[in-house]
Protein backbone atom coordinates (compact mmCIF):
# COMPACT_ATOMS: atom_id res chain seq x y z
CA UNK A 1 0.00 0.00 0.00
CA UNK A 2 2.87 2.60 0.94
CA UNK A 3 4.81 1.28 -1.75
CA UNK A 4 1.80 2.16 -4.42
CA UNK A 5 1.00 5.09 -2.89
CA UNK A 6 4.83 6.41 -3.13
CA UNK A 7 4.88 4.97 -6.34
CA UNK A 8 1.82 6.68 -7.60
CA UNK A 9 3.74 10.24 -5.80
CA UNK A 10 6.39 9.54 -8.16
CA UNK A 11 4.27 9.22 -10.86
CA UNK A 12 2.24 12.69 -9.91
CA UNK A 13 5.56 14.60 -9.54
CA UNK A 14 6.41 13.26 -12.79
CA UNK A 15 3.34 14.56 -14.27
CA UNK A 16 3.16 17.55 -13.01
CA UNK A 17 6.96 18.79 -13.72
CA UNK A 18 6.94 18.90 -17.21
CA UNK A 19 4.03 21.04 -16.71
CA UNK A 20 5.87 23.40 -14.89
CA UNK A 21 8.75 23.58 -17.29
CA UNK A 22 6.78 23.79 -20.30
CA UNK A 23 4.72 27.24 -18.69
CA UNK A 24 8.14 28.32 -17.70
CA UNK A 25 10.20 27.74 -21.28
CA UNK A 26 6.97 28.92 -23.32
CA UNK A 27 7.37 32.80 -21.44
CA UNK A 28 11.16 32.56 -21.73
CA UNK A 29 10.63 31.98 -25.53
CA UNK A 30 7.63 34.19 -25.78
CA UNK A 31 9.65 36.47 -23.69
CA UNK A 32 12.92 35.83 -26.13
CA UNK A 33 10.51 35.98 -29.05
CA UNK A 34 9.20 39.95 -28.24
CA UNK A 35 12.86 40.82 -27.83
CA UNK A 36 13.58 39.94 -31.08
CA UNK A 37 10.36 41.34 -32.65
CA UNK A 38 10.90 44.47 -30.97
CA UNK A 39 14.54 45.23 -31.98
CA UNK A 40 13.89 43.99 -35.92
CA UNK A 41 11.03 46.81 -35.63
CA UNK A 42 13.69 49.34 -33.93
CA UNK A 43 16.45 48.44 -37.08
CA UNK A 44 13.62 49.09 -39.22
CA UNK A 45 12.09 52.21 -38.18
CA UNK A 46 16.10 53.42 -37.16
CA UNK A 47 16.87 53.05 -40.79
CA UNK A 48 13.60 54.80 -41.90
CA UNK A 49 14.04 57.53 -39.27
CA UNK A 50 17.83 57.81 -40.02
CA UNK A 51 16.71 58.73 -44.09
CA UNK A 52 13.73 60.80 -42.99
CA UNK A 53 16.23 63.03 -40.79
CA UNK A 54 19.04 63.37 -43.64
CA UNK A 55 16.24 64.60 -45.86
CA UNK A 56 14.73 66.79 -43.64
CA UNK A 57 17.91 68.02 -43.12
CA UNK A 58 18.59 68.52 -46.66
CA UNK A 59 15.66 70.67 -47.72
CA UNK A 60 15.56 73.06 -44.69
CA UNK A 61 19.16 74.01 -45.59
CA UNK A 62 18.49 74.39 -49.39
CA UNK A 63 14.73 76.31 -48.79
CA UNK A 64 17.18 78.85 -46.65
CA UNK A 65 19.12 79.21 -49.72
CA UNK A 66 16.89 79.88 -51.89
CA UNK A 67 14.90 82.04 -50.50
CA UNK A 68 17.98 84.55 -49.74
CA UNK A 69 18.92 83.32 -53.57
CA UNK A 70 15.34 84.84 -54.86
CA UNK A 71 15.84 87.62 -53.16
CA UNK A 72 18.76 88.79 -54.87
CA UNK A 73 17.23 87.95 -58.38
CA UNK A 74 14.40 89.96 -57.65
CA UNK A 75 17.02 93.07 -56.81
CA UNK A 76 18.68 92.39 -59.93
CA UNK A 77 15.62 92.56 -62.14
CA UNK A 78 14.66 95.97 -60.02
CA UNK A 79 18.54 96.59 -61.44
CA UNK A 80 18.14 96.18 -65.19
CA UNK A 81 14.71 98.60 -64.96
CA UNK A 82 17.31 101.06 -63.25
CA UNK A 83 19.78 100.44 -66.32
CA UNK A 84 17.11 100.56 -68.48
CA UNK A 85 15.82 104.18 -67.92
CA UNK A 86 19.50 105.24 -67.44
CA UNK A 87 19.97 106.29 -70.99
CA UNK A 88 16.23 107.75 -71.01
CA UNK A 89 17.11 110.14 -67.89
CA UNK A 90 20.29 111.27 -69.71
CA UNK A 91 18.89 112.11 -72.47
CA UNK A 92 16.37 114.48 -71.61
CA UNK A 93 19.26 116.95 -71.28
CA UNK A 94 21.14 116.31 -74.84
CA UNK A 95 18.34 115.76 -76.81
CA UNK A 96 17.08 119.41 -76.89
CA UNK A 97 18.65 122.69 -75.80
CA UNK A 98 17.18 125.05 -73.03
CA UNK A 99 16.18 127.76 -72.73
CA UNK A 100 18.43 131.33 -72.21
CA UNK A 101 19.18 132.36 -68.82
CA UNK A 102 19.92 131.73 -65.36
CA UNK A 103 16.53 130.13 -63.68
CA UNK A 104 16.35 127.42 -66.96
CA UNK A 105 20.00 126.60 -65.64
CA UNK A 106 18.61 126.31 -62.57
CA UNK A 107 16.04 124.11 -63.65
CA UNK A 108 18.10 121.49 -65.23
CA UNK A 109 19.97 121.21 -61.84
CA UNK A 110 16.95 120.42 -60.33
CA UNK A 111 15.42 118.19 -62.99
CA UNK A 112 18.51 115.96 -61.94
CA UNK A 113 17.95 116.08 -58.67
CA UNK A 114 14.64 114.92 -59.23
CA UNK A 115 15.88 111.66 -60.45
CA UNK A 116 16.98 110.58 -56.47
CA UNK A 117 14.77 112.97 -54.62
CA UNK A 118 11.93 115.91 -54.62
CA UNK A 119 13.78 118.84 -55.70
CA UNK A 120 11.50 120.43 -53.22
CA UNK A 121 12.65 119.68 -49.97
CA UNK A 122 9.49 117.27 -49.38
CA UNK A 123 12.33 114.44 -48.63
CA UNK A 124 10.20 112.02 -50.94
CA UNK A 125 11.77 109.61 -53.16
CA UNK A 126 12.81 110.01 -56.59
CA UNK A 127 12.28 107.45 -59.27
CA UNK A 128 16.10 106.20 -58.33
CA UNK A 129 16.50 105.89 -54.83
CA UNK A 130 12.71 104.62 -54.58
CA UNK A 131 13.73 101.61 -56.39
CA UNK A 132 17.29 100.82 -55.23
CA UNK A 133 14.75 101.00 -51.50
CA UNK A 134 12.55 98.27 -53.13
CA UNK A 135 15.48 95.97 -54.41
CA UNK A 136 17.03 96.08 -51.05
CA UNK A 137 13.62 95.57 -49.29
CA UNK A 138 12.86 92.14 -52.04
CA UNK A 139 16.04 91.14 -50.68
CA UNK A 140 15.58 91.63 -47.01
CA UNK A 141 12.13 89.92 -47.01
CA UNK A 142 13.18 86.61 -48.54
CA UNK A 143 16.23 86.74 -46.40
CA UNK A 144 14.00 86.96 -43.35
CA UNK A 145 11.38 84.41 -44.99
CA UNK A 146 13.77 81.47 -45.58
CA UNK A 147 15.15 81.90 -41.83
CA UNK A 148 11.49 80.63 -41.45
CA UNK A 149 11.09 78.35 -44.32
CA UNK A 150 14.24 76.55 -43.07
CA UNK A 151 12.27 75.00 -40.47
CA UNK A 152 8.66 74.57 -42.75
CA UNK A 153 10.88 72.69 -45.58
CA UNK A 154 12.07 70.81 -42.59
CA UNK A 155 9.58 69.48 -40.96
CA UNK A 156 7.49 69.10 -44.01
CA UNK A 157 10.02 66.50 -45.19
CA UNK A 158 9.57 64.66 -41.66
CA UNK A 159 7.11 61.97 -42.10
CA UNK A 160 4.46 63.15 -39.44
CA UNK A 161 2.10 60.22 -39.21
CA UNK A 162 -0.11 61.17 -36.53
CA UNK A 163 -1.91 64.05 -35.30
CA UNK A 164 -1.20 64.29 -31.28
CA UNK A 165 1.24 65.04 -28.75
CA UNK A 166 2.85 67.95 -27.16
CA UNK A 167 3.83 70.88 -28.70
CA UNK A 168 6.03 73.47 -27.71
CA UNK A 169 3.38 75.31 -25.34
CA UNK A 170 1.12 73.29 -24.59
CA UNK A 171 -1.09 70.32 -25.86
CA UNK A 172 -2.36 70.67 -29.63
CA UNK A 173 -4.58 68.11 -31.47
CA UNK A 174 -3.55 69.27 -35.38
CA UNK A 175 -0.03 69.16 -36.45
CA UNK A 176 -0.37 72.19 -38.80
CA UNK A 177 -1.31 74.27 -36.00
CA UNK A 178 1.93 73.49 -33.83
CA UNK A 179 4.13 74.33 -37.07
CA UNK A 180 2.16 77.10 -37.60
CA UNK A 181 3.16 78.29 -34.40
CA UNK A 182 6.33 77.15 -34.67
CA UNK A 183 6.77 79.49 -37.86
CA UNK A 184 5.38 82.32 -35.66
CA UNK A 185 7.97 82.05 -33.29
CA UNK A 186 10.94 82.27 -36.38
CA UNK A 187 9.06 85.13 -37.66
CA UNK A 188 9.51 87.25 -34.21
CA UNK A 189 13.32 87.24 -34.76
CA UNK A 190 13.63 90.51 -36.23
CA UNK A 191 17.85 89.48 -36.84
CA UNK A 192 18.58 85.44 -38.06
CA UNK A 193 21.00 84.46 -37.79
CA UNK A 194 22.29 86.50 -34.67
CA UNK A 195 23.07 84.53 -31.45
CA UNK A 196 24.07 81.54 -32.56
CA UNK A 197 21.94 78.65 -33.07
CA UNK A 198 18.48 79.08 -32.68
CA UNK A 199 16.60 75.90 -31.82
CA UNK A 200 13.08 74.83 -32.10
CA UNK A 201 11.24 71.49 -31.05
CA UNK A 202 8.36 69.43 -32.50
CA UNK A 203 7.15 66.50 -30.93
CA UNK A 204 4.56 64.02 -31.87
CA UNK A 205 3.20 60.26 -30.74
CA UNK A 206 0.38 58.04 -32.97
CA UNK A 207 -2.13 58.64 -29.84
CA UNK A 208 -2.11 55.73 -27.48
CA UNK A 209 -1.27 55.20 -24.02
CA UNK A 210 2.23 54.93 -23.63
CA UNK A 211 2.22 51.23 -22.05
CA UNK A 212 1.05 50.05 -25.12
CA UNK A 213 3.55 48.06 -27.16
CA UNK A 214 2.70 50.00 -30.17
CA UNK A 215 2.83 53.27 -28.67
CA UNK A 216 5.48 55.53 -30.53
CA UNK A 217 6.76 59.10 -29.73
CA UNK A 218 8.47 61.09 -31.95
CA UNK A 219 11.06 63.88 -30.41
CA UNK A 220 12.47 66.01 -33.25
CA UNK A 221 14.77 68.79 -32.64
CA UNK A 222 15.50 71.63 -35.42
CA UNK A 223 18.61 73.26 -34.86
CA UNK A 224 19.20 76.54 -37.45
CA UNK A 225 22.84 76.58 -36.81
CA UNK A 226 24.19 78.91 -39.42
CA UNK A 227 22.88 81.81 -41.61
CA UNK A 228 24.10 84.77 -43.93
CA UNK A 229 24.10 88.09 -41.76
CA UNK A 230 23.52 90.78 -42.40
CA UNK A 231 20.77 91.04 -45.31
CA UNK A 232 22.11 91.72 -48.20
CA UNK A 233 21.79 95.34 -49.64
CA UNK A 234 22.76 96.70 -53.59
CA UNK A 235 25.09 99.27 -53.84
CA UNK A 236 24.66 101.90 -56.04
CA UNK A 237 27.23 104.22 -57.90
CA UNK A 238 27.38 107.42 -58.52
CA UNK A 239 26.95 108.48 -62.36
CA UNK A 240 28.94 112.06 -63.08
CA UNK A 241 26.40 115.21 -64.07
CA UNK A 242 25.71 114.92 -68.13
CA UNK A 243 26.54 117.95 -69.81
CA UNK A 244 23.97 119.91 -71.84
CA UNK A 245 22.91 122.86 -74.32
CA UNK A 246 21.40 125.56 -73.56
CA UNK A 247 20.66 128.68 -76.17
CA UNK A 248 23.36 131.54 -76.07
CA UNK A 249 21.20 134.32 -74.41
CA UNK A 250 21.53 137.89 -75.25
CA UNK A 251 23.86 138.87 -72.79
CA UNK A 252 26.36 136.37 -74.83
CA UNK A 253 25.31 136.84 -78.05
CA UNK A 254 25.34 139.73 -80.57
CA UNK A 255 21.31 141.11 -80.69
CA UNK A 256 21.31 141.00 -84.30
CA UNK A 257 21.29 136.90 -84.14
CA UNK A 258 18.87 136.86 -81.62
CA UNK A 259 14.96 135.60 -82.47
CA UNK A 260 11.92 136.30 -79.82
CA UNK A 261 10.32 133.17 -81.25
CA UNK A 262 12.94 130.57 -80.59
CA UNK A 263 11.88 126.90 -78.67
CA UNK A 264 13.93 124.81 -75.70
CA UNK A 265 13.80 123.51 -72.92
CA UNK A 266 11.63 126.05 -70.75
CA UNK A 267 11.22 124.57 -67.27
CA UNK A 268 11.85 127.43 -64.13
CA UNK A 269 13.29 126.92 -61.33
CA UNK A 270 12.52 130.09 -58.71
CA UNK A 271 15.18 128.89 -55.40
CA UNK A 272 13.23 128.13 -52.98
CA UNK A 273 9.69 129.70 -54.28
CA UNK A 274 7.35 127.36 -56.39
CA UNK A 275 8.48 125.31 -59.01
CA UNK A 276 7.72 125.19 -62.65
CA UNK A 277 8.16 122.53 -65.10
CA UNK A 278 7.80 118.72 -65.02
CA UNK A 279 10.01 116.76 -63.17
CA UNK A 280 11.29 113.38 -62.31
CA UNK A 281 8.43 111.34 -60.03
CA UNK A 282 6.86 108.45 -58.47
CA UNK A 283 3.20 107.55 -59.91
CA UNK A 284 0.55 107.92 -57.89
CA UNK A 285 -0.23 104.52 -55.53
CA UNK A 286 3.76 103.49 -56.81
CA UNK A 287 5.44 103.43 -53.47
CA UNK A 288 2.81 101.59 -51.14
CA UNK A 289 2.87 98.79 -53.15
CA UNK A 290 5.74 98.54 -55.42
CA UNK A 291 6.09 94.55 -55.22
CA UNK A 292 2.31 94.37 -56.38
CA UNK A 293 1.37 92.24 -59.62
CA UNK A 294 -1.40 93.39 -62.01
CA UNK A 295 -3.72 91.57 -64.00
CA UNK A 296 -1.14 91.54 -66.57
CA UNK A 297 1.40 89.68 -64.14
CA UNK A 298 3.52 92.95 -63.61
CA UNK A 299 5.01 94.16 -60.67
CA UNK A 300 4.41 97.51 -59.85
CA UNK A 301 7.16 98.68 -59.74
CA UNK A 302 8.30 97.81 -63.27
CA UNK A 303 6.36 100.92 -64.62
CA UNK A 304 7.16 102.29 -67.97
CA UNK A 305 9.61 105.13 -67.39
CA UNK A 306 7.28 107.50 -69.79
CA UNK A 307 4.97 107.07 -66.04
CA UNK A 308 8.34 108.77 -64.33
CA UNK A 309 10.30 110.84 -66.60
CA UNK A 310 9.08 113.96 -67.94
CA UNK A 311 8.88 113.69 -72.20
CA UNK A 312 10.34 116.05 -74.44
CA UNK A 313 6.51 117.24 -75.52
CA UNK A 314 6.03 118.56 -71.83
CA UNK A 315 10.06 120.41 -71.38
CA UNK A 316 10.04 121.88 -74.69
CA UNK A 317 8.05 125.13 -76.14
CA UNK A 318 8.67 128.84 -76.80
CA UNK A 319 11.40 130.07 -74.70
CA UNK A 320 10.02 133.43 -72.69
CA UNK A 321 13.53 135.21 -73.39
CA UNK A 322 15.14 135.67 -76.62
CA UNK A 323 17.18 132.56 -78.45
CA UNK A 324 20.07 133.71 -79.94
CA UNK A 325 22.35 131.50 -82.33
CA UNK A 326 24.74 129.41 -81.15
CA UNK A 327 24.92 127.07 -77.64
CA UNK A 328 27.38 126.40 -75.26
CA UNK A 329 27.40 123.14 -73.16
CA UNK A 330 26.82 123.35 -69.45
CA UNK A 331 27.09 120.49 -66.31
CA UNK A 332 24.21 120.22 -64.36
CA UNK A 333 23.72 119.12 -60.80
CA UNK A 334 26.48 116.63 -59.04
CA UNK A 335 27.55 113.21 -58.87
CA UNK A 336 24.39 110.87 -58.48
CA UNK A 337 23.88 107.14 -57.13
CA UNK A 338 21.98 106.35 -60.14
CA UNK A 339 24.22 102.72 -61.25
CA UNK A 340 23.38 99.89 -59.23
CA UNK A 341 26.33 98.03 -58.26
CA UNK A 342 27.08 94.94 -56.56
CA UNK A 343 25.22 93.11 -53.59
CA UNK A 344 27.15 93.39 -50.04
CA UNK A 345 26.08 91.12 -46.88
CA UNK A 346 24.17 87.57 -47.36
CA UNK A 347 27.04 86.07 -47.25
CA UNK A 348 27.56 82.48 -45.70
CA UNK A 349 26.47 79.24 -45.70
CA UNK A 350 22.79 77.86 -44.19
CA UNK A 351 23.16 75.27 -42.14
CA UNK A 352 20.27 73.16 -40.67
CA UNK A 353 20.77 70.48 -38.13
CA UNK A 354 18.29 67.99 -37.37
CA UNK A 355 18.09 65.30 -34.74
CA UNK A 356 15.11 62.51 -34.42
CA UNK A 357 14.70 60.36 -31.37
CA UNK A 358 12.00 57.85 -30.92
CA UNK A 359 10.72 55.93 -28.04
CA UNK A 360 8.51 53.18 -28.07
CA UNK A 361 6.08 51.87 -25.72
CA UNK A 362 5.67 48.31 -23.78
CA UNK A 363 6.55 48.69 -20.45
CA UNK A 364 3.93 45.78 -20.07
CA UNK A 365 3.82 42.95 -22.16
CA UNK A 366 0.86 40.67 -21.08
CA UNK A 367 0.78 36.66 -22.43
CA UNK A 368 -1.33 33.71 -21.41
CA UNK A 369 -0.58 31.03 -19.11
CA UNK A 370 -0.60 27.55 -21.86
CA UNK A 371 -2.36 25.65 -19.19
CA UNK A 372 -4.62 28.12 -16.84
CA UNK A 373 -4.86 30.91 -19.95
CA UNK A 374 -4.94 33.48 -17.35
CA UNK A 375 -3.07 36.73 -18.18
CA UNK A 376 0.81 37.11 -17.10
CA UNK A 377 2.56 40.17 -16.98
CA UNK A 378 5.57 40.33 -18.18
CA UNK A 379 7.55 43.84 -17.03
CA UNK A 380 9.56 45.21 -20.10
CA UNK A 381 11.54 48.16 -20.90
CA UNK A 382 10.35 51.00 -22.85
CA UNK A 383 13.16 51.23 -25.26
CA UNK A 384 14.66 54.84 -26.35
CA UNK A 385 15.99 54.65 -30.08
CA UNK A 386 20.28 55.87 -30.28
CA UNK A 387 18.77 59.82 -31.62
CA UNK A 388 19.80 60.04 -35.08
CA UNK A 389 21.35 63.86 -36.49
CA UNK A 390 21.75 64.77 -39.68
CA UNK A 391 23.82 68.17 -40.66
CA UNK A 392 23.35 70.26 -44.03
CA UNK A 393 24.99 73.10 -45.68
CA UNK A 394 24.24 75.14 -48.74
CA UNK A 395 25.97 77.44 -50.47
CA UNK A 396 24.37 81.09 -51.69
CA UNK A 397 25.67 82.16 -54.89
CA UNK A 398 25.50 85.70 -55.31
CA UNK A 399 23.71 87.54 -58.14
CA UNK A 400 25.86 89.66 -61.01
CA UNK A 401 24.22 92.32 -61.21
CA UNK A 402 21.98 93.24 -63.50
CA UNK A 403 22.13 89.55 -64.15
CA UNK A 404 19.42 87.31 -62.11
CA UNK A 405 21.56 84.53 -61.37
CA UNK A 406 21.99 84.04 -57.83
CA UNK A 407 21.50 80.18 -56.99
CA UNK A 408 21.44 78.06 -54.21
CA UNK A 409 23.36 74.95 -54.04
CA UNK A 410 23.37 72.13 -51.48
CA UNK A 411 27.26 70.88 -50.66
CA UNK A 412 27.57 68.95 -47.48
CA UNK A 413 25.21 66.47 -46.10
CA UNK A 414 26.57 64.30 -43.45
Amino acid sequence: MNSDSGLHAQRGEARVKPRGQTAVGFLVLMGFVLVLVTMTINLGQMAQVRTETSNAADAGALAGASWVASGQNEAAMVAQKMNEGLPLAIALYQNAPFCPGPTHRAYADQLWISLVQDPSGSGDDGPYRFLSRVADGAMWAAWHIGYREMLTASANNMMMRFVSGVGPDGNYADMAKRLTYAQQQEDLKPNPGVGGVIENDLNWTNGLDESDPAFLRHNVKYELAGYPYPAPTMDMQGVPRPWFLQHHGEETADPIDCTADGWGVNGQWFGAGPLSGPFAHLPPGLSEFPLAIDNMGRKNWDRDWGQMLPSMAQMTGTCPAKVCSGFEYIKVGGTQDLKPGTITGGDGDVVMRVSHEVQTGGDIAVVRDPESRKPLQINLWAPRFQPVASRATARVTHANIPAADAKAELRISE
